[in-house]
């Protein structure tokens, strides 16, 4: 599993007057990084904490007495249109709201109600407001607009309105403050980032922009089998794969070493787990052979199915045959479900190797199979993309289940040719199966 962090960077957008990042991780002063002169804030109570999550220092404010004061300079005064950008994480308990970010409700503020987990954001009165669900104890990015004319809600790039403000805000004067606002009863509960200021309506589309940079990049493991060249001449550096939230079922994973990169796309679609791996020859000069195996862990038995893999003579006249693909799935049993793996790119289910447990000579631990490609070279400049698909299946279906499956997604019955070709009749026992 992975771990996506919030509040990690952020895009400066035309129309700033102030950003406050909130990650100087020391001292009394949130500076502001846009403002000129700059409208910095006075740090009352709240505390600096490096946030695992977005893995970078942020404010910390207990819910009691703690703010930030960035003062009332006319340079904070905004005319006509405004937006205020906020990513929080509250922790908060109690029935009270509390302010987030703004002046006041006479002006323009988000606030939190911890009572039904909403924010708000309020326009020139109490009653002229738009709210959405966050969650609690996680990153959450919130903007709030106001065009002159309607006013508008975005939480993680949903959004709530537009509609018509029935109030016309005070323009002048009123402190900024974060995690603490006039006229709302609470002070925030929980960790604050990247506030900002801006003298116009951001779009939709520019609101989506600061919600990627937000997520940021997540430093990944080391991907331990690239010591494979370890003592060679020019040898893999210790990569450090970088994982990219894309979409809330979306992600990259990249990786580059001195000889070739790796960008793996993950995603969530129908109920599936698409992989789509692509290797590109980094090397200027020379062409690569890159050896690709991919491990799969299950708590309880696991077993190729019981048709023609690879090396098996319904699968054509010797290895790499090109009169029948072998068997391009692997069907693996666990306690609290089953799944499937699919191969899905020609070039991956023409070149494949998988064993399993129950393979004889493997001596592969219990629980587990691994799939590899052996034999592919690239050209200076060159890439290619593995494609493969996990199936997640009720512990109750069988690895017929799992080939009906794929069957209905295809809309056919590949029995014996196509990309099912390894269902030969003669190994099923006819070809009624």
């Amino acid at each position: 599993s992975y771990s996506y962090p919030g509040a990690g960077g952020s895009v400066t957008l035309p129309g700033q007057v102030a950003g406050w990042n909130l990650d100087e991780g020391t001292g009394p002063v949130a500076n502001d990084s846009v403002g000129a002169p700059p409208q910095n804030g006075v740090i009352t109570g709240a505390t600096w904490v490096n946030d695992v999550d977005a893995q970078r220092w942020v404010l910390d404010f207990d819910g009691s007495n703690d703010e930030v004061n960035a003062g009332n300079s006319a340079a904070l005064d905004v005319v006509g249109a405004f937006s205020v950008e906020a990513w929080i994480k509250p922790t908060q308990t109690g029935s009270y709201e509390a302010g987030v970010a703004g002046k006041d409700m006479a002006r323009f503020t988000l606030g939190y109600n911890n009572s039904n987990n909403r924010v708000y954001w309020y326009v020139g009165h109490g009653a002229n407001n738009w709210s959405e669900y966050v969650t609690e104890n996680e990153w959450n990015h919130v903007v709030g607009t106001y065009d002159g004319i309607n006013i508008q809600l975005y939480v993680n790039t949903t959004t709530v309105g537009p509609k018509p403000s029935t109030h016309t805000p005070s323009w002048a004067g009123g402190n900024f403050d974060i995690g603490y606002v006039e006229g709302l009863p609470g002070h925030f509960d929980g960790r604050i980032a990247n506030v900002k200021l801006y003298d116009r309506a951001l779009t939709a589309l520019e609101v989506s922009d600061q919600y990627t940079a937000g997520l940021g990049d997540l430093q990944g493991t080391m991907l331990k089998w690239n010591e494979l060249a370890a003592g060679a001449t020019g040898n893999y550096p210790l990569w450090a794969p970088i994982i990219t939230k894309l979409t809330p079922t979306k992600l990259t994973i990249a990786a580059a070493g001195a000889y070739y990169s790796l960008l793996r796309t993950v995603e969530i679609v129908d109920g599936k787990i698409t992989f789509n791996d692509e290797l590109i020859n980094t090397d200027p000069s020379d062409s690569v052979g890159i050896l690709t195996e991919t491990t799969i862990i299950t708590d309880e038995g696991v077993y190729q199915d019981l048709f023609a893999p690879s090396w098996h003579p319904y699968a054509g006249p010797g290895p790499g045959s090109n009169e029948r693909s072998g068997n391009p799935t692997i069907f693996l049993e666990g306690t609290d479900g089953n799944l499937g793996v699919l191969l899905e790119d020609n070039f991956g289910r023409r070149h494949h190797e998988i064993k399993t447990m129950d393979d004889p000579g493997d001596l592969l631990p219990a629980g587990q199979a691994f799939f590899q490609f052996n034999d592919l070279a690239l050209a200076v400049g060159n890439s290619h993309t593995y494609s493969w698909t996990l199936y997640p299946l009720e512990n109750t279906t069988d690895k017929f289940d799992f080939y009906n499956q794929v069957r209905n997604d295809w809309d056919s019955n590949f029995a014996v040719d196509g990309p099912f070709a390894f269902f030969h009749p003669y190994s099923l026992g006819g070809s009624n199966h």
